[in-house]
């Protein structure tokens, strides 16, 4: 099974928040309200994004999916839109 998104939703694999030395953290009001994802596909309309990008997404944004039966790991997997994304970042 291969997850597509439409028009302008993107599915992205969140990052697991890490707080061991050598992290660079944001600050903690900031780190309470964002989070860090992959983009791993883009909808028909999305012009800004493409697959591979790192993102900053508002706090919880997006529609969760659990689908055990496909990603045996335990990575949070979401549909979100376009307007959810606060900003793209590099490491």
């Amino acid at each position: 099974m291969k997850i597509i998104p439409v028009e302008n939703n993107l599915y992205v694999l969140m990052e697991e928040r890490t707080t061991k030395m050598g992290v660079i953290e944001m600050p903690g009001a900031f780190q309470q309200r964002t989070e860090k994802a992959t983009v791993m596909a883009v909808g028909n309309e999305v012009k800004n994004y493409k697959v591979g990008d790192k993102i900053l997404i508002s706090y919880n944004a997006g529609t969760h999916l659990q689908l055990p039966e496909i990603y045996k790991e335990q990575a949070q997997h979401r549909i979100i839109i376009e307007h959810n994304i606060l900003c793209k970042y590099e490491d």
